[in-house]
């Protein structure tokens, strides 16, 4: 797919091969390994197992929960916007530092990913935690052809 605007780290990106730091994206290549979305729930079975759940749990509660949360303090939830597209890196020895957890309340998967955002003015802007913001057509594209394993390239480019 063509490059399109997304919204990056708040503290811009990483070079290749560096560890994840909050507030900045990483850069390199990576793997699709769950696609969590309203009406579709795809997860290496490995993650499902470390989830500590069973799958039939995930796939009910897991994007719904994460829907809920209001990360940013405004009274609303749906931070993700209608998908996440879970990424692992690929030839990496970065750690990747990512859990299933409770927050606020919720159980969560703590990732780092491609997802919409309720707030579509941070798309072509740092404003992130980390994670790659795209807008909701972009997004619509991408959960139409991404598969698990599937192979993703995040770089930047000038302009």
């Amino acid at each position: 797919q063509d490059p399109f605007p997304v919204g990056l780290g708040r503290d811009g990106v990483t070079p290749i091969g560096s560890p994840f730091q909050p507030g900045r994206s990483l850069l390199g290549d990576f793997q699709v390994n769950a696609i969590l979305a309203t009406n579709r729930f795809e997860m290496e079975p490995d993650l499902i197992r470390a989830s500590g759940k069973t799958e039939p749990w995930l796939r009910e509660h897991l994007f719904r929960n994460m829907s809920l949360i209001d990360f940013d303090g405004d009274g609303q939830g749906n931070e993700y916007g209608s998908g996440f597209i879970g990424l692992h890196p690929i030839n990496s020895e970065v750690t990747h530092p990512f859990h299933f957890g409770d927050y606020k309340g919720f159980f969560r998967w703590y990732s780092y990913a491609i997802h919409g955002t309720q707030n579509e003015s941070r798309i072509g802007k740092r404003s992130t935690g980390g994670c790659i913001n795209v807008g909701k057509e972009d997004l619509s594209g991408l959960l139409g052809l991404m598969k698990l394993g599937d192979k993703v390239k995040v770089q930047k480019i000038a302009g």
